[in-house]
């Protein structure tokens, strides 16, 4: 019996210095000697855009405007945007897109996919008249100008496709609506 005592007790301090590892190694995954805390900088990052879209609309809560996000890979700002504000989760006035979703809250959406609000409006599963107060976009005309090719001269095919996706998003837009772009 004493045996087994000493064993247990052995495998207890082995449990709790692994437990205190792991804890150690979590914190060590946020944390890089040039960027600092990875979490306070993503949130910070996403504080910092619902203020400049709130800028826009004063007397408004973000929840209550309708965002449009293009480019949102796998939901980082709506993951992020929840761990700051889980009262206002799940965001049901946002709509996010991406070319290639990694995350299954994401719609496929290609932005030349943009010039008719009512095939837009079908891939949502919103109403054709749906028009959004806010168009967000982080890192995503960065990819679209280094990622397949719209390259610094510029030919007159890019000019075109830029003015197509620029009335593409004026027509997704309600009247008094913003376009968010950050890189």
């Amino acid at each position: 019996v004493n045996v087994l005592s000493r064993q247990l007790e052995i495998l207890h301090k082995k449990n709790v210095a692994l437990q205190r590892r792991l804890l150690a190694l979590e914190d060590e995954e946020f944390v890089d000697p040039l960027l600092g805390d990875k979490i306070n900088v993503r949130k910070t990052f996403v504080r910092h855009i619902v203020n400049k879209i709130l800028e826009d609309f004063p007397g408004k809560q973000f929840s209550d405007l309708a965002v449009l996000e293009l480019g949102a890979g796998a939901g980082f700002f709506a993951k992020t945007y929840s761990e700051l504000f889980p009262c206002d989760c799940p965001l049901e006035n946002l709509q996010q897109t991406d070319i290639e979703p990694r995350d299954a809250g994401v719609v496929m959406l290609d932005v030349s996919e943009l010039t008719s609000p009512t095939e837009i409006a079908g891939m949502l599963g919103v109403e054709e008249d749906w028009r959004f107060d806010v168009v967000l976009s982080i890192d995503f005309l960065s990819c679209l100008s280094f990622g397949d090719g719209l390259e610094a001269e510029g030919d007159d095919q890019e000019i075109d496709e830029m003015e197509q996706l620029n009335q593409g998003l004026q027509n997704l837009l309600k009247a008094g609506g913003a376009t968010t772009t950050l890189w």
